[in-house]
């Protein structure tokens, strides 16, 4: 069991500097101005203060109450990692009140809300305003005052030094995409573009930086000129090849703090419109003039959306490797349980991440590995700790979802196993659960079709018997391994920028199935979309997917009998594409390894 962190001493501060400002509220969401799913430590503002570890929630301080708002993903994580200073809100509950709702009829008419207009969005402060009635307002605040709370205690930043990726690698020089996002902004009659989003400003210059804990990506800020561009960074992560690239293709380096002086000089020196990506903060976009302001989707997002050519060659040979070593891991674990050694979900992890190191083209993990135990199945992003650490053994239900990121792509695999005899229902869980994955494997879609439309075929063989799961079945991949804008997901509100699947878009497949206090299965494949070779009646192609993963599903959790016979086929098809892929990779890389002879025993006909 996770134990909860204590925050009173936190929020009774919190609510000191509340009263002294005259502000009824204060909002922390999870981001820190860059939008991402994760920040660094130094700027883990909402963790500090509420406990919560997850990759998605926002939260209200008032005088009296502390609230939390997350999704189905996080529920359970969030009641045990929150201490009863906080009160859990449910996202996508029936009946359960929005924040927006809870501030207009909680707080007081005239009230001030407090919060860091450095970390909300232009987009997300007018949503939040519009909501408010009575004459209550939003107040910005000079600085963030959880950062006050925080004080000396508040680590410092990274200092890593970033990497360059090659070319041979990435498929593109920045010089190219730099004239890709020129051609989109002369569209758009756009004089300038400030980028906010870290994935979009490494993958523009092809580096990879370690500033966030299980990713690859860096703190700054980016504004592309018609003839050059400005880089705001700590600039002692830069070495000297890095610094001589960035000038040849135009670059100028700043301080990562000057990016509002610099903006500011920008737009009284200039008369254009000026892009701000729909992620900027309000801070950002005030500085601009109303009538100049074109704050839209940045143009970043959808160019690295569409890999090329090489990236896709890149991201096959990422997953074939990351693979071999989970069926290395897996067979490892397997033997372990067998001998009746002492194996752990917390054990479990590190060997997985001993392996990967152990390749040269190894950056980091791209998310905290999800190693989980029976009921620890049961919360999907749960990741053990020394307190809530379970053993795994022959009675086990066990999911382990794990990432990585290489020089040449990005894994994200998660698969369920069991190392004993598993129940019925547990097998016919599984069995639909798999159902659901071939189903969004096979299917066959028009050009341009949004996420949300496809999500159902993945459900739909759960809710004939009444079951579903609390969270979305797939997400883009690219640096950041939940790539926006692509996504599958029963909530079309949660891809408010999803526009359509296109050739050579990847994604993750993964349905799943929950039982509070018992356990979790979830299954996870990333594929690529394709052209089918089915066109419509002017010839256009309809989209394909394509698996790119190639792990064995185990065959004890399989009930047959509900399978149909083109479902047998396809896995048929894709257990013998693990022996040749990912089985023959075994051979050639690791020759005399367990995990070949796993591989075959796993992979056998149905």
């Amino acid at each position: 069991m996770v134990l909860s962190v204590n925050t009173t001493l936190q929020l009774l501060r919190l609510r000191t500097l509340l009263a002294n400002l005259s502000l009824a509220a204060y909002i922390i969401p999870l981001h820190d101005g860059h939008q991402g799913e994760r920040t660094p430590d130094c700027n883990a503002r909402l963790k500090y203060i509420s406990g919560f570890s997850g990759t998605s929630g926002k939260a209200l301080v008032t005088l009296s109450e502390a609230l939390f708002w997350t999704d189905g993903r996080y529920f359970i994580q969030a009641s045990e990692e929150m201490d009863k200073n906080w009160k859990l809100m449910k996202e996508g509950i029936p009946d359960e009140i929005s924040m927006q709702s809870y501030m207009k009829t909680a707080l007081e008419p005239r009230s001030h809300i407090g919060l860091d207009p450095s970390i909300f969005s232009k987009p997300a402060w007018d949503d939040f305003q519009s909501s408010l009635k009575n004459g209550q307002v939003l107040h910005p605040t000079q600085e963030n005052l959880v950062d006050i709370v925080w004080g000396e205690e508040r680590p410092a930043c990274s200092k890593r030094k970033l990497i360059q990726i090659p070319v041979e690698f990435t498929g593109k020089e920045t010089a190219e995409k730099l004239q890709e996002i020129r051609e989109k902004m002369k569209e758009r009659r756009a004089q300038a573009l400030v980028i906010n989003q870290l994935d979009d400003i490494a993958w523009l210059l092809n580096l990879r930086g370690f500033d966030i804990s299980a990713a690859a990506v860096f703190l700054s800020f980016a504004i592309i000129k018609p003839n050059d561009f400005d880089l705001f960074i700590d600039q002692s992560k830069l070495d000297e090849n890095i610094l001589n690239s960035l000038k040849k293709d135009g670059g100028f380096i700043f301080n990562y703090e000057d990016i509002n002086h610099r903006l500011e000089s920008l737009v009284s020196s200039t008369n254009g419109t000026i892009w701000l990506a729909k992620t900027c903060s309000f801070s950002l976009t005030s500085i601009v003039p109303e009538p100049r302001q074109l704050i839209d989707l940045s143009p970043l997002v959808l160019l690295k959306a569409v890999k090329n050519p090489t990236e896709i060659k890149g991201y096959k040979n990422a997953l074939t490797r990351d693979s071999a070593i989970l069926a290395r891991f897996y067979s490892w674990l397997e033997n372990s349980i067998e001998t009746g050694e002492n194996v752990t979900e917390l054990s479990a992890s590190d060997y997985l991440l001993k392996l990967r190191r152990e390749h040269e083209y190894f950056l980091t993990t791209s998310f905290e590995t999800i190693s989980a135990s029976d009921s620890s199945g049961a919360s999907p992003h749960y990741s053990p700790t020394p307190l809530s650490n379970k053993p795994i053994t022959k009675n086990s239900m066990f999911l382990f979802d794990a990432g990585a990121i290489y020089l040449d792509g990005t894994t994200d695999i998660t698969r369920t196993f069991h190392f004993g005899t598993p129940t019925d229902h547990q097998r016919e869980a599984y069995t639909r659960v798999l159902k659901g994955q071939i189903a969004l494997a096979t299917i066959i879609f028009p050009q341009r079709t949004l996420g949300y439309r496809l999500d159902s075929f993945a459900r739909m063989h759960l809710w004939n018997i009444g079951l579903d799961y609390g969270h979305g079945t797939g997400h883009g991949v690219g640096i950041d391994v939940h790539e926006v804008p692509t996504k599958i997901s029963y909530n079309h509100l949660k891809a408010p920028d999803d526009r359509g699947f296109v050739e050579n878009m990847l994604t993750s497949n993964e349905p799943g199935y929950y039982e509070q206090g018992s356990f979790g299965i979830r299954l996870e494949n990333i594929v690529r979309v394709v052209n089918s070779t089915v066109k419509d009646p002017k010839g256009n192609p309809f989209l394909a997917i394509e698996d790119m993963t190639f792990l064995p599903y185990q065959h004890k959790l399989i009930k047959k009998e509900l399978l149909t016979h083109a479902e047998v086929e396809y896995l048929n098809t894709y257990q013998e594409k693990c022996r040749q892929v990912v089985g023959e990779f075994i051979k050639q890389h690791y020759p005399g390894d367990q995990a070949y002879q796993w591989i075959i025993k796993e992979t056998k006909s149905f």
